[in-house]
């Protein structure tokens, strides 16, 4: 097993030959987070199957206000990581998620469905309509036959009760789907709202002599959270000692899903440079002391 890590700081203006290929998108997980007092350090992997030669593989989805500067890649695996690259996705609306297609296809049903009721409810309604304007039985040559208006009447009778069975059942049908319809809509709705929105993208660009299978390891900060310390003071009662609990509260508001995810808490800085300090030399000195009378200069009369 070999492991090689190479960081640089992402700038946009990189060279875009190192990224001729067509990049490879990678399903990744956030496995660990460490919130800070103003910001979080955010740690993705995922698993990678990288081919003979250069690849370039993406992260996608993460959020866009990650800081540049603090991304770093880490292979696990007998591959090179040679450069990184960091860019927003102004386009990423467009792809269609899973969960997007499912609710698209269900809507595209529902609609069909009630199309479908909607037209047997006319049916209905012009058969109703023309049984109405075919009501008058017999001639005023010949008249009405007793035997005719009551075959005509139970058959009015009959067929308009089927006609209303089944306009009370489709209008149920069509109340359900509709009320199925809306909630699909409302649930597209949201989703597609957050899929508008802007999204990072980072390249990560591979080099390896044979295909190989490996992790690859992805950490960035964000601003978007962080935590604040909460006290709790504890007494059973008046005579009894008193505790204090040291709590905190964590928020964070970077559009990433942080379920199931271990979280540190940490006191550090992220956005303190780990540049060494440049410390400026303190001189010491013996102060003089100016005398207080005038004294006599043999050498030189003339000077006090």
């Amino acid at each position: 097993m070999k492991t090689i890590l190479l960081v640089l700081f992402c700038m946009t203006d990189f060279a875009a030959g190192a990224f001729s290929a067509e990049p490879i998108e990678v399903t990744s997980e956030i496995t660990g987070v460490t919130v800070f007092l103003r910001g979080a350090q955010v740690t993705r992997h995922a698993r990678v199957s990288v081919q003979k030669g250069s690849t370039t593989l993406t992260f996608r989805d993460l959020p866009v206000n990650l800081d540049p500067q603090s991304i770093q890649a880490k292979g696990e695996g007998n591959f090179i990581i040679l450069s990184l690259l960091h860019q927003v996705n102004y386009l990423a609306g467009q792809r269609r998620t899973a969960q997007v297609a499912m609710l698209q296809d269900s809507l595209k049903w529902y609609d069909n469905k009630l199309a479908w009721v909607k037209s047997m409810q006319l049916v209905l309604q012009r058969e109703e309509e023309m049984l109405n304007a075919n009501r008058a039985i017999g001639s005023a040559e010949k008249g009405v036959v007793l035997s005719e208006l009551k075959l005509a009447v139970d058959y009015y009778r009959a067929r308009l009760t089927e006609i209303k069975k089944e306009e009370l059942k489709l209008a149920n049908e069509n109340s359900i789907l509709s009320e199925k319809a809306e909630n699909i809509r409302k649930q597209l709705q949201s989703v597609t709202s957050d899929l508008k929105r802007p999204t990072s993208e980072v390249q990560v660009n591979v080099s390896c002599n044979e295909a190989v299978t490996g992790n690859l390891v992805l950490t960035y900060t964000v601003y978007e959270a962080g935590w604040t310390p909460a006290y709790d003071v504890r007494a059973v009662n008046v005579q009894s000692p008193v505790e204090l609990f040291y709590n905190a509260r964590v928020y964070q508001g970077t559009g990433e899903d942080w379920k199931k995810v271990s979280v540190r808490l940490s006191t550090a800085n992220p956005q303190q440079q780990g540049v060494k300090p440049e410390l400026q030399p303190w001189f010491i000195d013996f102060e003089q002391l100016v005398g207080m009378g005038r004294e006599y200069n043999a050498a030189r009369p003339n000077v006090l």
